[in-house]
């Protein structure tokens, strides 16, 4: 060996060290599931919140109903009032396209839908009355009844998939 090639070597040069920035590409997929989990978390929260919100306001109003009707005992004026805040939160709570031109016996039927009853409460139950009474001028109405039905349909949608 030629001493003269020996003595050119220089000696082994180590790479900078690794800045921390730009980061691997693996620290940028933690970064966006992150971020993404955390935007999900907040709509679901807001969502829920939501739908509370619309629960408490329909039910406050369905209790409001059932102490002007106690006061004044007038069934057209119950299944008036009645039959607009389950259209109210109907809208709130599905596409209005496929709610607000419902009316009659189609109104009716929507609302067992939703309601999923086997018996129909709505369309063959106490909640005939809300496309009968107001256009009949009176009669009897089972007041407890629709009240309670009225309830159990808004918890049953605002708590099932209410869009908001």
């Amino acid at each position: 060996m030629n001493p003269q090639v020996l003595s050119e070597l220089r000696d082994i040069h180590l790479p900078p060290p690794a800045g921390w920035w730009p980061p691997a590409p693996g620290w940028w997929i933690l970064a966006g599931s992150v971020l993404l989990l955390g935007w999900l978390l907040w709509r679901f929260r807001m969502r829920r919140r939501c739908r509370g919100k619309a629960a408490t306001e329909a039910l406050a109003r369905l209790e409001e109903i059932r102490r002007e009707f106690e006061a004044h005992r007038d069934p057209v004026r119950l299944a008036t009032r009645l039959s607009r805040l389950l259209r109210q939160v109907a809208v709130h709570c599905f596409p209005a396209a496929e709610v607000a031109g419902l009316t009659g016996s189609e109104w009716l039927t929507f609302l067992d839908r939703t309601l999923e009853a086997e018996e129909g409460p709505f369309g063959h139950g106490a909640g005939r009355v809300l496309v009968e009474v107001p256009y009949r001028g009176g009669g009897e109405v089972d007041a407890e009844a629709l009240l309670a039905l009225a309830r159990r349909w808004i918890l049953k949608v605002t708590g099932d998939g209410c869009r908001a």
